[in-house]
């Protein structure tokens, strides 16, 4: 859906591909998933309904800010997200 630029605004993009992506995999039937770079945990978060009542998800960043904002906004105990604590001065 095009916004006033002409370019799909950005949730939309994202929304689709995520769409795109979890049709791949809803074949499978995850017990374990890990969520490495989660950011704020969007991408891992939309596969819940792979997970099943018994699935767990990890989620690891290198923000120590996205691991909080996830903990905050994903309170789920089949969630667990973990801070990694390490520093490349070309990225973080």
């Amino acid at each position: 859906m095009p916004g006033e630029t002409g370019r799909p605004e950005p949730g939309v993009e994202l929304r689709e591909r995520l769409s795109g992506l979890l049709l791949d995999v809803r074949q499978l039937s995850l017990d374990r998933l890990l969520d490495v770079g989660c950011g704020t945990g969007l991408v891992g978060i939309a596969t819940e309904p792979l997970l099943g009542s018994e699935g767990r998800l990890t989620g690891i960043d290198v923000s120590r800010s996205s691991i909080d904002a996830c903990r905050r906004l994903h309170p789920d105990p089949r969630f667990h997200f973990e801070h990694l604590d390490t520093h490349n001065d070309l990225y973080s």
